[in-house]
């Protein structure tokens, strides 16, 4: 019987002051978590019911002014696409470690 390959989330995942950095330059910072306690709690919450689910996880940390200097070179919006977008290509380049 063929193995399924399992599938592997890949969440962008902030420092404090990386956060900080975040709600101040991104586009849609409105659509953001007021702070990053409440962005930590719902993240957390979102690895526990993915892990129950049999998922795999990579945290991918993210450097604002590195996410900020791919967007200009891509002109594009230091938005949630955009972050999605950057995140798996560098979870992609750095075969980044799952949890």
């Amino acid at each position: 019987m063929a193995h399924e390959p399992q599938l592997v989330t890949i969440l962008a995942w902030y420092t404090e002051e990386q956060w900080k950095l975040l709600k101040l330059r991104a586009a849609d910072a409105h659509l953001l978590d007021e702070t990053y306690d409440e962005w930590l709690e719902e993240m957390n919450r979102l690895l526990r019911r993915l892990k129950q689910e049999g998922n795999a996880t990579v945290k991918c940390f993210v450097d604002i002014a590195e996410v900020e200097l791919w967007c200009q070179k891509k002109n594009l919006p230091l938005d949630a696409k955009a972050r999605s977008r950057y995140v798996a290509e560098l979870a992609h380049d750095k075969k980044l470690k799952q949890e």
